[in-house]
C-alpha cells in the first residue's frame, strides 16, 4: 500500500503488506520477487502510473521530472510496471552479505526526510528509503537515485562557502556541520587514502541520512545503496567521474572496492560516530547500474 501523509509529498509511503503483496507474512522479501498485483494506496488515491507517482512523490521541481533522468528513473524503476516492485538489482545487491540476505521489507517511503545532529540546516532527502527484517534484526535502506549529475560540491568547496556565509553574518553552523560529519563518519587519515576535502559532500550527508534512519528505527544496520542510471541523455565520462568519486569514499572509509564487484555491498564499515552517533550500527555501502534502453 502506498500512503502519502496529508498535504505533505515528500513523506509518500509504500507500505509493502499490501502493495508488494507476498505470499507468507504480507511482506517482501528481498530475494523473491514479489507479487505485483495488490492495490497501492496513497492518502485515499491509489497509485498506478508513474504519473501518479508524480503527484504524490514526485521532485520538488517539475523540471526534475525528466525521462532519462535520476528523479523519474528511479521511480520507474519500482513502480514502472503499475505495481510497486523491487528492482531486481537491488534485490540482488541486498543479497550479496549475511547481514541483508532474505530482509523482509516493511514501508518504503520516496522523497523521505530525517534530520541528523543538533545543528540548524536541511535535513537530509533520501530519494527511498525502507525499513526491513533480516535474520539478526532490523535493517534500514536509503537509496541515492543518481545519472550522470555530481555528487554534489566537494567537502572542501562546502566548507569554504560556510565559512564564507559567516563571514557574512549568517550564523547557521554550516562549519560545524560539516566538522561534524568529517569527524563521524571518516577515521584517521593515512599517506594514501583520499584527503576529506576533496570528498563529494552529498556522499557524506547519504551515508549519514542512513546511520540517523536507522539509530531512529533501532535498526542493527544501515545501508546506502547509489542507484546509477544510464540513459541517453547522460555521458559516459560524468558516469566515470561519478564512479571515481564514490571509490574515493568507500576507500576513505576503509573499503575496497575491487573491479568486478558492482553488486556486492561494502561492509560492514565502522564509522567513528562521534559528534553525531554515540553508538553508530555497521554501514553498508553498495551501488547498482541501471542501462535505460527505451
Amino acid at each position: 500500500m502506498i500512503n502519502t501523509r496529508p498535504c505533505c509529498r515528500a513523506h509518500t509511503r509504500i507500505s509493502a503488506s499490501s502493495a508488494f503483496g507476498s505470499p507468507t507474512a504480507n511482506q517482501c522479501t528481498a530475494g523473491n520477487p514479489a507479487d505485483a498485483n495488490a492495490d497501492a494506496k496513497a492518502g485515499g488515491h491509489t497509485i498506478t502510473s508513474l504519473s501518479d507517482w508524480d503527484t504524490l512523490a514526485g521532485p520538488k521541481k517539475d523540471s526534475h521530472w525528466v525521462e532519462g533522468r535520476s528523479a523519474f528513473e528511479l521511480a520507474h524503476a519500482w513502480i514502472g510496471t503499475g505495481a510497486p516492485s523491487m528492482p531486481s538489482a537491488v534485490r540482488e545487491l541486498l543479497e550479496s552479505v549475511p547481514a541483508t540476505r532474505g530482509l523482509l521489507v516493511e514501508d518504503v517511503h520516496p522523497e523521505h526526510r530525517f534530520p541528523f545532529g543538533a545543528r540548524r540546516g536541511e535535513p537530509r532527502n533520501a530519494d527511498l528509503a525502507f525499513l526491513g527484517h533480516a535474520a539478526g534484526g532490523t535493517v534500514a535502506v536509503t537509496i541515492e537515485g543518481k545519472a550522470d549529475e555530481p555528487f554534489g560540491d566537494t567537502v572542501g568547496d562546502t566548507l569554504a562557502a560556510a565559512l564564507q556565509r559567516w563571514n557574512d553574518n549568517d550564523r547557521s553552523g554550516g562549519i560545524g556541520r560539516v566538522m561534524d560529519l568529517v569527524q563521524a563518519l571518516l577515521p584517521t587519515s593515512t599517506d594514501t587514502s583520499p584527503q576529506a576535502s576533496t570528498l563529494r559532500y552529498q556522499l557524506l550527508t547519504a551515508a549519514a541520512g542512513s546511520l540517523a534512519y536507522a539509530a531512529a528505527n533501532n535498526a542493527v544496520a544501515a545501508v546506502l545503496v547509489v542507484h546509477e542510471f544510464e540513459t541517453g541523455l547522460t555521458r559516459p565520462e560524468l558516469h566515470a567521474r561519478n564512479d571515481a568519486d564514490y571509490k574515493a569514499f568507500l576507500l576513505r572509509l576503509g573499503c575496497n572496492v575491487p573491479e568486478g564487484s558492482q553488486r556486492a555491498l561494502c561492509g560492514p564499515i565502522q564509522v567513528p560516530g562521534l559528534p553525531l552517533f554515540p553508538t553508530p550500527v555497521p554501514l553498508y555501502i553498495g551501488k547498482v547500474t541501471t542501462t535505460v534502453q527505451r
